[in-house]
């Protein structure tokens, strides 16, 4: 009853299989035995030995999985498109969310894997389908519509009219990286609302295949394991984004789970002839997964707040005024050490040259504004309803909603449409929101507002929306959420 954990599902130490490990390790204490096959009763992954067991009841599993077909050549696109479009993907997405290491990815195309393995096939279709997004090519669009809005749709529906939600198999990393990649494909998508499950079974695959234990690492990184650390934090990652902005509950909880951080080092510095270098990055010359290491920190704040603020059911010590007032100021400490501890190469310069530390600058300052809001929101005082705090919750959540506007303004003039992120485009709405909320929070109080000197930032905001939404129908949705909103603010009461 050996267990591999390469090869079979991860087993925590509150499995009856471990106490198992517990009592035979008992028996070895007992029988005094020097069996190497005895377990250590010190690991997570329990590993006794089962000398004696019925194959009809063990070798069951191998009558149900069966290896599925790999896609056939004519379900990729042809290879010049192909080659444009990984390229798309990396430059736009994976130098922001690193998931895959271009080195290896490349190689395993190279190799024809993709042609031979069903698992690499769908991540290199949906790497395609991603890439899309960024194309200019319409070539990318489904036959029945010329809409961006689909673009890339072919190949992301070939995937997922293939890949099954149960796997009788154990999963690999492959599985990781199809979940976060048909997560990435179907939030900018005019159907994003079904993200929230591919996450959802993305991450019970992760805890099956123990991607979310330190144990279940070797002592030395190795590619594979590293890429499996990054598709387990590329899904906390979107999930804690996507909970915070439909104000969803977590699938998994800090407490959960033990793993390192993704190391930051750049793929090209993954794989030396000298065992010593390599997942060493260069002294002097930053690298673009720091980023990403701070978004996740940041996340964690974020995860600080849910367990806080918004838990279930409402804390009712936060009616009192104290009690409030302390995890308000735990987490705006927090937040504060956040800011200070950003690395020199991502403060915040929109004049520098370097436009992926630009778009990465912007994206985590543009995080902790939007984190600043979540953290004050649910403090802002209403007609019906005192804040407990001492602290002004309205003007922080209205500053930080300005400074979020204007930051990406300035972006999104000096890079285009082109360069702009697209996922700001729920940054811009919250911060409008709480800007209207503000005009709206001084009519009632009845304070004399001149409401098109207020709603400047609003405005720009809408602008940038409705540049994207010819890409984007995420963002024309908003764009009309706004609208409607601003229209109703210029009607006579």
């Amino acid at each position: 009853m050996t267990l591999d954990t390469k090869h079979t599902h991860f087993l925590g130490r509150s499995s009856s299989l471990a106490f198992v490990r517990t009592a035979m390790a008992l028996k070895q204490e007992y029988t005094q035995s020097d069996d190497p096959d005895s377990s250590d009763c010190s690991r997570d992954t329990p590993e006794p030995r089962l000398n004696t067991r019925k194959p009809e009841y063990w070798d069951a599993t191998s009558l149900l999985v069966r290896p599925e077909p790999p896609y056939p050549p004519d379900a990729f696109p042809i290879p010049a498109l192909m080659t444009s479009l990984i390229e798309a993907f990396f430059c736009h997405l994976n130098v922001y969310f690193p998931l895959l290491h271009r080195p290896t990815f490349e190689k395993g195309i190279e190799d024809g894997l993709h042609l031979r393995d069903d698992s690499f096939g769908a991540t290199v279709l949906l790497v395609c389908a991603v890439g899309s997004r960024f194309a200019s090519d319409d070539s990318v669009l489904p036959p029945e519509t010329k809409s961006w809005h689909w673009a890339g749709w072919p190949w992301f529906r070939r995937v997922s009219a293939t890949r099954k939600l149960v796997h009788l198999s154990s999963p690999s990393v492959y599985d990781l990286q199809v979940c976060a990649l048909l997560t990435w494909y179907i939030a900018a998508s005019p159907v994003p609302h079904a993200m929230y499950a591919i996450i959802g079974h993305g991450i019970r695959l992760a805890q099956d295949m123990g991607a979310h234990r330190r144990t279940t690492y070797g002592p030395r990184l190795t590619v594979e394991d590293e890429l499996k650390k990054r598709a387990f934090w590329c899904l906390i990652g979107m999930e804690r984004g996507m909970c915070d902005k439909l104000g969803r509950p977590y699938n998994i909880h800090d407490e959960d789970f033990d793993i390192d951080l993704p190391v930051e080092c750049d793929d090209e510095y993954w794989i030396n002839d000298d065992p010593e270098l390599e997942f060493k990055q260069p002294p002097g010359k930053p690298s673009t997964v720091s980023m990403f290491v701070h978004l996740l920190r940041l996340g964690r704040i974020l995860a600080h707040a849910y367990r806080t603020i918004y838990c279930i059911p409402v804390d009712k010590s936060l009616a009192n005024p104290d009690n409030a007032q302390r995890v308000v100021s735990e987490l705006d400490s927090e937040l504060n050490r956040f800011i200070t501890s950003i690395p020199e190469h991502l403060k915040l310069d929109l004049q520098q040259d370097n436009f992926v530390f630009l778009n990465q600058s912007a994206l985590l300052y543009a995080s902790y504004y939007t984190l600043q809001i979540t953290v004050h929101r649910s403090f802002v005082p209403l007609p019906r309803r005192r804040s407990p705090l001492s602290f002004p919750s309205l003007a922080i959540c209205t500053n930080a909603a300005r400074s979020c506007i204007r930051l990406l303004e300035r972006q999104y003039t000096r890079l285009g449409t082109s360069l702009f992120l697209h996922w700001h485009q729920m940054s811009l709405f919250t911060c409008s929101v709480i800007i209207l909320l503000n005009v709206w929070h001084g009519k009632i109080a009845g304070i004399a507002i001149n409401t098109a000197k207020e709603l400047e930032d609003v405005q720009k905001a809408m602008t940038i929306l409705q540049a994207l939404e010819s890409r984007w129908s995420t963002a024309a949705r908003l764009w009309d959420i706004l609208h409607e909103i601003v229209e109703a603010m210029h009607r006579p009461a």
